[in-house]
């Protein structure tokens, strides 16, 4: 789950579309310096379409940060209060990769994490230095566990993402919109040069 909607579900359909546009911007260039004057209309309006759908694509880029943010919290929160009940590969891996602990910090723990009764322990993942048990106590202690919560961590490198790939697209759609007019305003020229 976690793999799936961070990794490949939020970000693979926006860089195929932008390496779709990068193919069509270098056809229309290949078609440009090799002379087949016949086919630049129709590029020159695919690069229009693609275009108009590149800002369609950065905009939803933009307004991604509301879907993040949501789907992570509801990510985090699910896989910690499912933790005891259900294999918990996956927050075990989130807090060890980002070096995090909870969803807004370490405090999270303190109802869901019951394996032992006091309530002072978190998982071992939450530990800087992992070896077993190494979590007991740390509610209390506060030594050797990554005090920072996995939502801020997770939802500012994602936000940071949308907004590179916001930049990329504005700026392509840009490229693209010039090419395509370049290709209206070479079309004309070799009309007028034919007559």
């Amino acid at each position: 789950m976690y793999s799936k909607t961070f990794k490949n579900g939020i970000l693979t359909p926006l860089r195929t579309f932008e390496d779709i546009n990068v193919i069509s911007f270098l056809l229309l260039w290949f078609v440009v310096h090799h002379k087949r004057h016949s086919t630049i209309p129709v590029l020159s309006n695919i690069l229009l379409l693609l275009s108009l759908s590149t800002l369609i694509v950065a905009v939803i880029s933009v307004n991604g940060k509301v879907h993040i943010e949501f789907s992570t919290r509801t990510q985090l929160h699910h896989l910690i209060n499912s933790y005891e009940t259900t294999p918990h590969i996956a927050i075990t891996k989130i807090q060890l990769h980002y070096q995090c602990c909870g969803i807004k910090n370490i405090t999270d723990w303190e109802t869901t994490y019951t394996i032992i009764k006091n309530n002072t322990s978190v998982p071992d993942s939450c530990c800087k230095h992992l070896y077993e048990t190494c979590g007991r106590n740390q509610l209390i202690l506060l030594n050797n566990v990554n005090i920072i919560g996995c939502f801020d961590v997770i939802s500012e490198k994602y936000r940071h993402k949308y907004g590179l790939l916001a930049t990329t697209n504005f700026c392509l759609m840009i490229a693209l919109f010039i090419n395509a007019i370049n290709g209206f305003i070479i079309k004309q020229h070799f009309t007028d040069n034919d007559t």
